[in-house]
């Protein structure tokens, strides 16, 4: 079972449309793009499309590495939620070595053709964080952005493996399985 509290926040209707004839990763951004707009946190009240689309994103992230465990190109297992005080770092779990931290940091963005930048995208604590608090021996972004921009990528010297949005596409794109395993979490966890 998946940690993430977006199961427990979001309403029923937000649940069944994020699930109704999903199977592509556009599909998905697309209505959870029109709810952020339209109900955000409808049983809390909470109106931050930010947050909304930033924890549906999370939880996506935990579903696609909980399902996708034995990926090398993901390495990672036993992920969750990380502290609240973690600031840049969204989920954690263990590299397949079983003993190494992995650190991942997810940014939902609507433009799948931009890179993520430090500015704009605010994740120049995410390496120091898993450094200074986790001890992490493996980074992840998780995004539906492009990338990470070069210079970035440069800066942090390759220590940031990036999953931007086409390695994601090629991850749950028609894998009608995956999706039922992300629905029946989501659709299942109150």
């Amino acid at each position: 079972m998946l940690k993430h509290h977006f199961p427990i926040m979001a309403s029923n209707t937000n649940k069944e449309m994020l699930t109704n004839k999903v199977v592509k990763i556009s599909t998905w951004m697309n209505k959870v793009d029109k709810l952020a707009s339209n109900h955000s946190y409808e049983t809390t009240g909470e109106f931050d499309r930010d947050k909304f689309v930033g924890d549906a994103f999370e939880h996506l992230v935990e579903a696609m590495i909980t399902w996708g465990r034995s990926d090398k190109a993901i390495n990672c297992i036993n992920v969750e939620p990380a502290e609240h005080d973690a600031p840049g770092v969204d989920l954690i779990g263990v590299g397949h070595d079983t003993t190494s931290v992995h650190t991942i940091q997810c940014k939902y963005r609507s433009n799948t053709m931009t890179d993520l930048t430090e500015g704009r995208d605010h994740i120049a604590m995410f390496p120091s964080s898993s450094l200074l608090k986790y001890n992490a021996t493996y980074m992840t972004i998780w995004t539906t952005a492009k990338d990470l921009h070069r210079i970035l990528d440069e800066e942090w010297e390759g220590k940031v493996i990036t999953i931007g949005y086409e390695k994601i596409r090629n991850l749950v794109d028609n894998n009608v399985a995956f999706w039922n395993f992300y629905a029946n979490d989501l659709l299942n966890r109150n």
